[in-house]
């Protein structure tokens, strides 16, 4: 009975929800905005901006007789045919000739490691030695080529023809190997007598970085996947930005290398010349500012972090590996969450983010690998969105709901203990937004449940209720240093309304001329749309809004012509950017580099829904 009650509830909920959403969706504003981003893109493909797009219309484009020239070029590159020569060799030699190379390199190695030492114990190149010469040994009784050897082993065959999609022609169909004996010893003589001055293990090392880029040049996306599900691991390195700057530089020159090709899609529309435009600002920026060095080193990041928008588009326009990107992602995420509750039960945090008179009793704030509470945040906020898809989507298993629906409620979890309160409302306006925009149904629930999940609110724990309540008081300090910040910055940008540059460097260099007492040492704006006028001024600004706007009626469109998966991945990457966006109006959400470069690659995943429907209508 009470199920049949609960059930006629929410159809009565589903029908005023259905209502009020027929009644936005039949509106001519919203027709209007729905056929805007068409209308954009049709005015720059066809009209004065054509040449720049990416429309071949005529085998007289620039386009098309640039990828020519390119082909050709690659095609009697005589390095390009040795190299190709090569690794045809390489996989057609017999196993048995590298573990002959393995055991003498090994044996080599070694001998040259005793001869020069007088202790056993504790040299690792040694150990490295031996070891690479006793797990070659079994090698020695295969006559099958590599080519066999990779094709009928479980991992990698699995990895590189299931996972990474390469055909099993192109790792070759010989089955018995050819045998280089001789040159496995020659080649074993010359390693070991070069590992006194390059061990063993560094050998290996510098060949298993080789390898991983050959592949990467043959699969690009594997790179692009590989650089998502690392960011929240990059702090590891301690250069962040210069690890993360590295990884997309390679995803980009991969990217490009095949698209030259012909064998992966340049995009290139009004969204792109604008992302463009808006990265070569920033490059800008870092050379003309008050910041010297430092500013110009930020300026260089930052335009090469943005330009992830192209490989991103490029790369993943691929409905399987747009899956695989997004489902590391949401791997990465889930990890970082568990990281960070298991950081405030397990661990003792300090009171570093926390003004202490007003919220001592929170216990800290969770960083998990940033360093940073809010920039731990922002990162949930980029990701945490993304599950919402797989939860809602009734045509995924129902493993990967679970695991959607447990990588959503650990995000949550993880970012209540960030005690962050403009992430707090961030994730409030994305979840109301893809619930409310995704279905009837979906809409009609959030309807229904919003009178007792704001009845169970009095009931939760004090620490959450009074941090929230803050919002907006005067009396908190982080509100009234946020305020008179702002107050400071308004004074700047009146003597500076072109910009002063990006980076900290630049900041410190002008803005305490101009601060309010007490706030001289604020490291930025606090607020993303102030920041963006701070260091690009009002032209780069307007160009921010502009790119803004187009995403909005990115939206709009996918809003008029999607359903499904493809609705939902397309509400899921625009929350994620609106909860980003509704925590910038009190931080500055770009901070952190490698953020910057998630919410861009993030923005790059929402218009691959329109864009895939569109050329599936072509």
């Amino acid at each position: 009975m009470r199920i049949v009650r609960y059930s006629i509830i929410l159809r009565a909920a589903e029908r005023g929800a259905g209502r009020v959403r027929d009644l936005f969706s039949k509106s001519r504003i919203l027709g209007w905005l729905g056929s805007a981003y068409p209308r954009v893109e049709s005015a720059f493909r066809n009209g004065r901006f054509a040449a720049l797009s990416d429309a071949e219309s005529n085998r007289g484009a620039w386009q098309f007789q640039f990828r020519r020239a390119w082909m050709r070029t690659v095609e009697k590159s005589m390095t390009g045919k040795l190299l190709s020569r090569f690794a045809a060799e390489l996989l057609a030699t017999s196993i048995g000739t590298y573990g002959c190379f393995g055991v003498l390199y090994g044996a080599f190695a070694a001998a040259i490691r005793l001869a020069g030492s007088d202790t056993f114990v504790g040299s690792l190149s040694l150990y490295a030695a031996l070891l690479l010469c006793v797990t070659s040994v079994p090698l020695l009784l295969s006559n099958r080529s590599l080519s066999y050897g990779i094709r009928h082993s479980i991992f990698l065959s699995a990895f590189l023809i299931g996972f990474c999609g390469i055909s099993e022609e192109r790792l070759g169909v010989r089955d018995r190997g050819r045998e280089h004996l001789w040159w496995a010893l020659f080649l074993a003589f010359g390693a070991g007598v070069g590992s006194i001055y390059l061990s063993v293990a560094r050998t290996g090392l510098l060949l298993m970085i080789l390898l991983t880029v050959w592949l990467f040049f043959l699969i690009p996306e594997l790179a692009l996947t590989l650089f998502l599900f690392s960011i929240p691991f990059l702090e590891w390195s301690g250069h962040a930005t210069y690890a993360a700057v590295c990884m997309v530089a390679l995803c980009l020159v991969t990217w490009l290398c095949k698209a030259l090709a012909g064998r992966r899609s340049i995009r290139f529309g009004a969204v792109d010349l604008s992302v463009l435009l808006f990265a070569l600002t920033m490059l800008m920026g870092g050379f003309f500012s008050a910041g010297g060095a430092e500013s110009r080193n930020n300026g260089i990041a930052s335009f090469i972090l943005l330009l992830i928008w192209f490989p991103v588009r490029g790369l993943l326009s691929d409905r399987k590996w747009r899956t695989r990107a997004v489902t590391a992602l949401k791997i990465a995420s889930a990890i970082t969450s568990l990281w960070g509750i298991g950081q405030y039960f397990f661990t003792e945090l300090t009171l570093e983010w926390v003004d202490v008179s007003r919220f001592s009793d929170i216990g800290g704030r969770v960083c998990a690998g940033f360093g940073n509470p809010n920039v731990l945040a922002v990162y949930l906020l980029c990701t945490v969105p993304l599950f919402l898809c797989g939860v809602c989507d009734t045509d995924s298993g129902r493993t990967a709901r679970l695991f959607d629906l447990f990588g959503f409620l650990a995000g949550i979890g993880c970012l209540v203990l960030t005690w962050s309160r403009g992430a707090w409302l961030g994730i409030l306006g994305a979840t109301a937004l893809f619930f409310l925009s995704y279905s009837r149904r979906s809409a009609g629930g959030v309807m229904l449940f919003l009178l007792p999940v704001g009845c169970l609110l009095p009931f939760l724990p004090y620490n959450i209720v009074n941090r929230f309540t803050s919002i907006g008081s005067l009396a908190e300090s982080s509100i009234r240093y946020r305020l008179y910040t702002w107050r400071g910055v308004l004074r700047m940008l009146r003597r500076h309304a072109w910009g002063i540059g990006v980076g900290s460097e630049a900041f410190y260099a002008v803005y305490p001329s101009y601060a309010v007492s007490g706030t001289e040492r604020v490291m930025h704006t606090h607020q993303i749309w102030l920041q963006i006028a701070t260091e690009l001024g009002v032209g780069g600004l307007i160009l921010f809004a502009w790119l803004f706007l187009l995403w909005f009626l990115i939206v709009a469109n996918g809003m008029k012509v999607l359903y499904g998966r493809r609705r939902g991945e397309l509400l899921a990457s625009a929350s994620a950017l609106t909860g980003v966006l509704i925590m910038g109006l009190f931080d500055y959400v770009w901070y952190h580099k490698g953020l910057m470069c998630l919410f861009f690659a993030v923005a790059a995943l929402m218009t691959l829904p329109v864009s895939e429907r569109e050329e599936g209508m072509a």
